[in-house]
């Protein structure tokens, strides 16, 4: 799985004289992918996005769960198959499906729908990077109180993105903390973790499509 998503994103980020392919468009265009500007655009963003987006769903639905199984994830795809007997099904289907199973801490801005996923990243092109700054541990009572900023760049203007962040303990052991919904080059945050939390990684198992 890791090398056929390495090399869906290598071939995304492939420059051509039009640019990177994923340029070329969403997801969701389809046969339109292939034209003069990228005549072969369309096995690198249908089948390589397409497949990141599915495994952005996946791990989001895992981790926001406990990070134990795809329970909820292969919920909502029966969900998905029982309500489309002609196997016809939209890109508003599947958004529809996942979000009857979403956890609460997918909700961006209290909302419970993954409009900002489906919009960013369904109906989006950008791939873009992440990384954190200024990050800062203080004691608060018996946990820590963690300050920091994750900075973006190559995103599309109002793009949103959760990003796992994981608290690594005094052994180098690591643990899924919380969501950070990036929306800006720089989105500031705050969270809460266990006493003895030392460090902070931002999505270290790779799950979001990512430069």
């Amino acid at each position: 799985m890791k090398t056929a998503l390495d090399f869906y994103r290598g071939q995304l980020l492939r420059e051509t004289p039009s640019g990177p392919v994923a340029d070329a468009g969403p997801v969701t265009l389809g046969m339109r992918l292939t034209s003069s500007k990228f005549p072969n655009a369309y096995e690198p963003v249908l089948y390589g996005r397409g497949t990141w987006l599915i495994h952005m769903l996946r791990t989001m639905l895992r981790e926001a769960s406990g990070g134990k199984d795809d329970r909820l994830f292969f919920s909502a795809l029966k969900s998905l198959l029982a309500q489309s007997p002609n196997h016809k099904i939209s890109t508003h289907d599947l958004e529809l499906a996942f979000e009857k199973v979403m956890p609460a801490s997918l909700a961006y801005e209290g909302q419970h729908n993954l409009d900002w996923f489906f919009d960013s990243w369904v109906n989006g092109t950008s791939v873009p990077h992440f990384a954190l700054d200024g990050v800062r541990i203080t004691p608060a009572g018996k946990k820590v109180r963690i300050r920091g900023t994750v900075r973006e760049t190559h995103a599309a203007n109002h793009m949103v993105t959760a990003i796992p962040v994981y608290a690594v303990n005094s052994q180098s052991r690591s643990s899924f903390l919380a969501f950070v919904f990036v929306d800006d080059p720089s989105t500031s945050f705050t969270l809460t973790a266990p006493a003895g939390t030392r460090n902070l990684l931002l999505d270290p198992g790779n799950t979001v499509l990512r430069r």
